[in-house]
């Protein structure tokens, strides 16, 4: 874990300065922030743009739209969804209708109908820049910001023990959220909870 560092220091003081201070908040009981949002308790919000559609439903009369993550010393986003997965241990047969329903699922127009009904970003680049998808965005402002940031976008790195070493580094930041535990305290604990994950896994 190389996370243990002065810049990892200073995203844990950052949310926690801004948690204590009552500049931000967490979702809690609302489970997401568009809740909170479409009601008017924050200004605004940082989720996934899949949230899209439920803004959407509940804003009302609300003027709002969507904008690029705010940058700090690189531009980043962190780009994840649903997953389409074949299993190795599957027949022959098996594998080869997957695969044929794998391409119908990613082909330009169904990624780009997909996008258009739930607020995730078509998956190929043919699909991104096709005049559909293109005419869409120009129509629906909200869908222009996650369509800014391909260049930006970033995968977690997939290893054996990732989800472990998620789950252990979320309870340790859950005692700093919720259990005043410092952003020193936490750091520490989570990289060697994280390390122990995937040290367990290999």
């Amino acid at each position: 874990m190389l996370f243990n560092s002065e810049a990892g220091l200073h995203a844990l003081t950052f949310i926690d300065t801004m948690l204590k201070n009552g500049s931000a908040r967490m979702a809690g009981e609302d489970g997401y922030m568009s809740g909170p949002f479409t009601r008017g308790d924050v200004a605004m919000y940082i989720g996934s743009s899949a949230g899209i559609a439920f803004v959407a439903k509940d804003a009302g009369d609300m003027a709002w739209s969507t904008t690029p993550l705010p940058k700090g010393v690189k531009q980043a986003a962190p780009f994840q969804g649903t997953n389409i997965t074949m299993f190795s241990n599957s027949t022959e047969a098996e594998q080869a209708a997957a695969f044929e329903y794998m391409k119908f699922l990613i082909t330009p127009e169904n990624t780009v109908d997909w996008a258009k009904t739930t607020g995730y970003l078509p998956v190929r680049e043919s699909a991104q820049q096709s005049s559909d998808w293109i005419s869409f965005i120009k129509a629906n402002e909200p869908f222009k910001a996650g369509n800014a940031q391909y260049a930006y976008g970033f995968i977690d790195v997939r290893l054996p023990g990732s989800f472990a070493m998620k789950n252990a580094m979320q309870v340790e930041l859950d005692k700093m959220l919720y259990e005043n535990a410092t952003p020193a305290e936490t750091l520490k604990s989570m990289s060697t909870k994280a390390q122990e994950a995937l040290d367990k896994a290999k």
